[in-house]
């Protein structure tokens, strides 16, 4: 690090898609503390950083990128400063500032791979007590997230702040918690049930569900 600067404290949530893992980041994202940002990965094909690191991707196939606030996530090449999402034009600009010059910030792709810590929390288990599985990840931040689980635990709305990708659950600006997790049961037919146990039955028992 160039600066005596406190380091920022990463959490990286991963999961398959339609897993919860958006709705768990923007819920922790309404602590002051944190910034969810979602799926932050997709900064390096979205121009955070030069389209050189693209690799050959044609420049006419890149749609323009845009943050959950509507704003553009390709900072560098906008045609205005106020096109440009403020969020992430000043983490871009803070960590130009903060790094060592030897860091350059187009090997952010290998950082993705070198730091990375996995814990597996259960969707059906957050929704179902959003105080005891915000209260683990607190403790493994280091954070008081009781505010949040308080709110989440009440069905208040809960803002979506700067976030990449992910899916449409994110564009209304807020999303509720509520306890979904066996809604399927009342769309599939006993049949469609059994199908779907006898499919993905062998991972579903590995990771504790039950029928």
């Amino acid at each position: 690090m160039a600066h005596s600067e406190a380091p920022v404290k990463v959490v990286k949530l991963t999961g398959l898609g339609r897993s919860g893992s958006t709705i768990l980041d923007v819920v922790l994202g309404n602590h002051p503390q944190i910034e969810s940002v979602g799926e932050v990965g997709n900064l390096i094909r979205n121009g955070w950083i030069s389209r050189k690191s693209l690799r050959g991707i044609p420049e006419k196939s890149l749609r323009v990128p845009l943050c959950t606030c509507g704003k553009r996530l390709d900072v560098l090449y906008v045609d205005a400063p106020e096109e440009a999402c403020p969020f992430w034009s000043r983490v871009r600009r803070e960590w130009v500032e903060r790094v060592d010059p030897r860091d350059d910030i187009e090997g952010y792709p290998k950082l993705q791979n070198d730091f990375e810590l996995e814990r597996r929390l259960r969707y059906e288990d957050f929704v179902a007590d959003p105080e005891a599985a915000l209260g683990r990840i607190g403790s493994l931040i280091g954070l008081d997230l009781a505010g949040v689980a308080d709110a989440a635990s009440s069905g208040e709305p809960l803002r979506v702040g700067h976030n990449i990708g992910g899916n449409r659950t994110k564009k209304s600006g807020y999303l509720t918690l509520r306890p979904d997790a066996r809604e399927w049961e009342g769309t599939l037919s006993p049949a469609e049930q059994r199908l779907a146990w006898a499919l993905p039955g062998w991972p579903m028992r590995r990771y504790g569900y039950g029928r």
